[in-house]
């Protein structure tokens, strides 16, 4: 009989609210096939550091070293607000928002990543903001530099708010981009849960890469909580009018995930059991657009 492995509580948890689970939609970035007899690295799946350019209300500073700021501002000031029941806000080494907590561009892993690999066709990239780590940064660069960026996939998490005219051209060189958008709400609502980016600067952002870099894929992801319960379906809606604004047909996907973890006071768990019945119907129905 199959065990429910501890690994996955998080899948197991989903599932017994009816939420279709990361196990059942994780699918391959990009075709890889391994040689057994012969194998070499063709994929590098990493987290490339937690420098954000973002101060998102549902995450902590173990991975935005912008949350890093107020932290130190609530530890220097004894000001109460300091939301202890979350991982990193109870950590004394994480109040420098210079401090690195899980990566280092001084590691062997990373500084043998920058090495030339002909045989890697596909990076599965996130951050922090992955556009603005110096890590993925320093691999685009180094794709470029020793022309494998034509044979190469880049498969990425972001916030969608950094894609200036220069990174998008140097993604333009890759063989296919492959992003998923972390974008939770729109307008005003928008701004509050992703302090401080402007509702107008994120449609620019989105807007710039769509229509300049082709793209066979794009996810959207959105933490859903009481922050944005009525407005996912507005956001459903304008991520399928922006698809439109791209020159090659993109496949779309909407994934609509509890906030993490669950059970905390920004759980939609904590609503009431009407506002519940009204929206989640909505929301199941925009969803099914994609």
């Amino acid at each position: 009989l199959a065990k429910k492995l501890p690994d996955l509580a998080m899948n197991w948890k989903a599932e017994e609210k009816d939420i279709t689970s990361y196990r059942f939609y994780s699918r391959p970035s990009a075709p890889l096939t391994l040689d057994t007899e012969k194998p070499v690295l063709g994929a590098i799946d990493t987290a490339f550091g937690e420098n954000c350019n973002l101060r998102c209300r549902m995450c902590t500073p173990g991975q935005s070293n912008k949350l890093r700021i107020d932290d130190k501002f609530f530890r220097e000031n004894k000001t109460p607000g300091r939301p202890f029941y979350l991982a990193g806000w109870n950590d004394k080494k994480l109040t420098d928002p210079s401090a690195v907590a899980f990566f280092s561009e001084e590691v062997m892993q990373f500084k043998d990543l920058l090495k030339p690999h002909p045989t890697i066709r596909l990076l599965r990239a996130t951050g922090g903001e992955t556009l603005r780590t110096n890590g993925f940064q320093m691999f685009v660069d180094n794709a470029i530099e020793n022309n494998i960026a034509s044979e190469t996939t880049l498969a990425y998490h972001t916030n969608a708010a950094k894609f200036t005219d220069d990174i998008v051209e140097k993604l333009k060189l890759f063989k296919a981009n492959q992003p998923t958008f972390s974008i939770d709400s729109v307008g005003k609502s928008y701004e509050y849960i992703r302090h401080p980016m402007p509702w107008a600067m994120l449609e620019k952002s989105v807007e710039n890469y769509i229509t300049k870099v082709p793209t066979p894929t794009i996810d959207l992801n959105a933490a859903l909580s009481v922050m944005n319960l009525h407005y996912v379906p507005e956001l459903c809606a304008w991520f399928k009018e922006k698809i439109k604004l791209a020159g090659t047909p993109v496949e779309c996907r909407v994934n609509i995930d509890p906030v993490w973890p669950i059970g905390r006071p920004i759980d939609i768990s904590w609503l009431p059991r009407p506002m519940l019945e009204s929206q989640i119907p909505r929301i199941m129905e925009a969803k099914q657009q994609f």
